[in-house]
C-alpha cells in the first residue's frame, strides 16, 4: 500500500487544507460527533454548527491534520508485568482498542494529566521514543466513560501508527466515518471491483473487452489524490478465475503504482507464468515488438504486452 514515512505523513493534506490546528475542545467535539452523532455538552453555542460545516468539507487527510493536537503524546518502555498493571488505568485506543491482531506487549491509551503524573511516580517505566507504551494525555479524557475511546479517536490514532498496515487500516476507518457522516458513497472502482468486472468479461469469452476494462479503470484511478482513496483502491482482490489474468492484474497495478510514485501492495508480488503469455496478440510477427514494449512489472512475471494496451482505449 502507501509507503508510511514518519517524517512526512502519508495523510498530510495539500497546502490549501493546512493551517493552525483546531482548539482542543473543537478537536474532541469533532471526533466525538463523528463517533456518536451526538453534540457534546462541552462545546460553546457557536461551535457545533461550525464543526459540522468543517467536517462536511474535509477528507481524511484534512481531518487528521486538523485534529493532530488532540493530546500530548508520551512514549515509554515497560515490562510485561508492568503493562498488565497499566491496562486498567487507560482508555484504550488505536490497535489496542480494536482487538484484532493486538500485540499484548504494546499499550496505547488516553489518560488525564493527574493520573499520568501518578503513573510516572508509581510505575517502573522508562521514557523511550520507540517504546511499547503510548500515553495520550488530555483533560478531556475524564469525559469518556468505559475503557475504550470513541471510534473516531481510535481510527485517528491508528492512522498515525508506525506500522504501515495499521496506519492504512486507521485511514480507511476515518474515511468510513466521514463518508457515513456526510452520506457520501464511493463512486469509483477499486482493484477488487476491477477483478470482478474482468472475471465477468472472461466468463463471456471476451478477453479484448476484459483488457479494456482493466486499462480504463487503471487510467481512471490516476485522478485519485486523497491517500484514503488510494489505499482503498489498492485492496487485494479475489481471483478472476484465470491465473494468467490474476498475474496481469497484479503486474499492471504494480506498474500503475510505480508511475505515480506509490509503494505497490505486497499482493502484487508473486511467481511468474510458465509458459510466457502474450495477451491480445493478433500476429506472431509482433512478438518482438511486444517484448520490446512490455513494462518491467509485466516482463518479470512472464506477461508480454505492449504497455500502450494498459492506457485508456
Amino acid at each position: 500500500m502507501l509507503e508510511i514515512d514518519r517524517t512526512n505523513e502519508v495523510w498530510a493534506p495539500t497546502s490549501d487544507l493546512r493551517g493552525r490546528p483546531w482548539a482542543e475542545s473543537a478537536v474532541w467535539g469533532a471526533l466525538w460527533l463523528l463517533s456518536t452523532g451526538d453534540t457534546p455538552e462541552w462545546l460553546a453555542d457557536h461551535q457545533p454548527s461550525r464543526i459540522r460545516k468543517r467536517l462536511r468539507s474535509l477528507r481524511p487527510s484534512g481531518l487528521l491534520w486538523a485534529v493532530r493536537n488532540r493530546a500530548e503524546v508520551h512514549r515509554f518502555r515497560a515490562s510485561a508485568p508492568v503493562l498488565e498493571g497499566l491496562w486498567p488505568h487507560l482508555l484504550l485506543t488505536g490497535v489496542a482498542a480494536v482487538g484484532v491482531d493486538t500485540d499484548p506487549l504494546r499499550l496505547d491509551g488516553y489518560i488525564t494529566p493527574d493520573r499520568y503524573e501518578w503513573i510516572r511516580e508509581d510505575f517502573p517505566i522508562v521514557s523511550d521514543r520507540s517504546g511499547n507504551v503510548i500515553f495520550r494525555v488530555s483533560e478531556f479524557a475524564a469525559l469518556v466513560e468505559g475503557d475504550t475511546m470513541p471510534r473516531a479517536f481510535v481510527a485517528a490514532d491508528m492512522a498515525e501508527s508506525d506500522d504501515r498496515r495499521d496506519a492504512e487500516r486507521g485511514l480507511l476507518l476515518v474515511d468510513d466515518l466521514l463518508r457515513d457522516f456526510n452520506d457520501d458513497p464511493r463512486s469509483w472502482l477499486m482493484v477488487p471491483d476491477i477483478a470482478r468486472a474482468v472475471a465477468d468479461e472472461l466468463e463471456q469469452g471476451d478477453e479484448v473487452f476484459a483488457l479494456r476494462v482493466l486499462a480504463n479503470a487503471l487510467s481512471a484511478s490516476r485522478s485519485l489524490t486523497e491517500p484514503a482513496d488510494i489505499v482503498r483502491f489498492l485492496q487485494e482482490p479475489s481471483s478472476t478465475g484465470d491465473r494468467r489474468w490474476d498475474v496481469l492484474l497484479a503486474a499492471a497495478v504494480a506498474r500503475s503504482c510505480r508511475l505515480r510514485g506509490v509503494r505497490a501492495p505486497d499482493w502484487t508480488v508473486g511467481p511468474g507464468l510458465e509458459p510466457w503469455w502474450f495477451p491480445a496478440l493478433i500476429d506472431d510477427t509482433l512478438i518482438p515488438l511486444a517484448i520490446q514494449r512490455t513494462p518491467p512489472e509485466l516482463a518479470s512475471r512472464g506477461v508480454w504486452l505492449d504497455e500502450r494496451a494498459l492506457e485508456t482505449v
